[in-house]
């Protein structure tokens, strides 16, 4: 066809980037643009990032679960304030990026030590009273040492440990891979003629 000119008209770059993404066309080769049906859909990681639960919200719910256990237990931060520091502390951990470990790794001491001094001013504040108050927090401090070094402890090595175990089925997924690209061997085919 004479006269008419095969090139497209020029799009301002504003012009696409303005229109939502409902509404976009599709150009098909050689064809008329056909508008997109339905809006952007959603991945199942994307859905999977709103279920995780935030990292802070881990690394206080846990312990303050745990002592709310303990004290209802009669026995005042015992061992379930200890084992879910060590939990949320490892949860955290693993919910993060490596950039976000910054925050991670310093926070169980301080969390475990907050929780534990709040509930010891709010539920047993007698036992601080006048001189009790130095042998009160030596005896506190002593107690809660071994789940403030565990709770860093496995924060420490709860990212190690995923790495480590990424690692391992990579490589496994990898050595799959090949074994199986090495079964399928190529049979000849037989000639129909004779």
């Amino acid at each position: 066809m004479t006269g008419q000119s095969t090139q497209r008209p020029t799009q301002r770059p504003g012009d696409r980037a303005a229109q939502p993404p409902t509404q976009r066309a599709v150009r098909p080769q050689g064809g008329q643009p056909t508008p997109q049906r339905g809006g952007p859909t959603r991945t199942g990681s994307a859905r999977l990032r709103l279920a995780r639960p935030q990292a802070g919200w881990v690394l206080l719910g846990l312990p303050l679960f745990g002592a709310l256990v303990d004290e209802v237990s009669g026995a005042p931060l015992g061992t379930v304030f200890a084992v879910c520091s060590v939990l949320a502390s490892a949860w955290a951990a693993l919910l993060v990026t490596r950039r976000g470990l910054w925050w991670v790794l310093p926070s169980p001491p301080l969390v475990i030590a907050g929780i534990a001094f709040l509930d010891q001013l709010l539920l047993h504040s007698s036992d601080f009273a006048g001189t009790k108050l130095g042998t009160g927090l030596l005896k506190w401090s002593v107690e809660l040492f071994p789940a403030m070094f565990f709770a860093l402890l496995a924060a420490l090595a709860a990212p190690a440990l995923r790495r480590v175990l990424t690692h391992r089925a990579a490589v496994r997924a990898t050595a799959r891979a090949a074994a199986d690209r090495d079964a399928q061997v190529p049979v000849p085919r037989r000639s129909h003629h004779g």
